[in-house]
């Protein structure tokens, strides 16, 4: 695959780090542990995200660092299905953009590959979110940042 060229998060109009994503198994179990570091709060959820087919929890940790935990559940066809059949962990970045038509544009010109159009999530209160591949940074989710008058989720 084609990659954006260095300095592509700048022209992709990121305004800065949502989350970085985690997946499991034993989404209770983590949950759990991610809460039980000092200063950690449990932000939004848990709760099932139906358009990603996974349990979801988003962890502020003491260092202002927010992890989402997504949680696999057998026998249901989710996009973190390999990736936790692998052993889990680390899964992707998650960047605020002012505009994702944009930004998927840009990933478009630079022959990127988008792996989900943006599309509409509850896990953002409707605000749209869209993956594609990154060749140095892998799989990198977008979130439309929120217009002026939402509130923080």
């Amino acid at each position: 695959m084609a990659g954006l060229a260095p300095g592509a998060l700048a022209r992709l109009g990121v305004l800065g780090v949502d989350h970085v994503a985690v997946t499991t198994r034993r989404f209770e179990e983590t949950l759990a542990d991610y809460l039980s570091a000092p200063g950690a709060k449990l932000v939004k959820g848990p709760g099932w995200n139906p358009t990603q087919k996974v349990d979801y929890a988003f962890v502020a940790v003491n260092s202002g660092l927010t992890v989402e935990i997504l949680g696999f559940k057998e026998g249901v066809d989710s996009p973190i299905e390999q990736h936790v059949r692998r052993g889990g962990g680390a899964y992707h970045l998650c960047f605020v953009v002012a505009d994702i038509e944009a930004a998927l544009a840009e990933v478009r010109a630079a022959r990127g590959m988008i792996v989900l159009k943006p599309t509409p999530d509850v896990a953002f209160g409707g605000r749209r979110i869209a993956f594609f591949m990154h060749r140095a940074h892998g799989l990198v989710e977008l979130v439309e940042a929120e217009k002026p008058g939402e509130g923080k989720e």
